[in-house]
Formats: structure tokens, C-alpha cells, sequence
């Protein structure tokens, strides 16, 4: 899967999501296609990488929407509308105390 320059383009001009918003699906995709998926907050599908793998990029899909995007080969985060999000550590099954 090459990078997806157009939609990076596009998410960029989108406004930050909103600090109560809850998504309903998350998935991970890398150069090679999806990685992982949760919907409502389980973790649904993985596909593992060989041990040696090496993920140029990382690009996470809240609801269908290109969300998040990091550069791992430049060590940049391209696109970061999660800024405002506050974190649902019940969402990602973390025990926060």
C-alpha cells in the first residue's frame, strides 16, 4: 500500500476531532495493508509482520477517517488530528486507576 498522499492532503485541511468523540472502528494500516482493527473497543483483527519486518509508516483509521499518520522511516507524524481526544482508557481495555 503506497502512502495515501491525496487523503493525507485532504485530513490535513480537517479540524482536530472532537474531545468527546468515541469511535465505533480503529484500524492500523502499514505499507503492506491493514495491521489491526478494534471495533467498539475490542480488538477484533490482527495480522502479523514477519520478526524481521520493517513498517515505513503507520496510519490509523478512526471510523473510516484518516486520523493519524507517522513517517517512521523520517521519524515524523504527518498528520495528527487526535490532538484533542481525551483518553477512554476503558476504549483501549487499559485498567487506569
Amino acid at each position: 500500500m503506497k502512502i495515501p498522499l491525496e487523503e493525507l492532503q485532504l485530513a490535513n485541511e480537517l479540524p482536530p476531532l472532537p474531545i468527546d468523540y468515541i469511535p465505533n472502528s480503529i484500524e492500523f494500516f502499514d505499507q503492506v495493508g491493514l495491521l489491526a482493527g478494534m471495533i467498539q473497543g475490542k480488538l477484533t483483527f490482527v495480522y502479523p509482520r514477519e520478526a524481521n519486518y520493517q513498517c515505513n509508516y503507520l496510519a490509523v483509521y478512526l471510523d473510516g477517517q484518516l486520523s493519524f499518520f507517522y513517517l517512521i522511516s523520517s521519524n515524523k507524524i504527518l498528520l495528527n488530528r487526535l490532538n484533542n481526544l481525551a483518553i477512554n482508557y476503558q476504549l483501549l481495555g487499559i485498567s487506569y486507576q
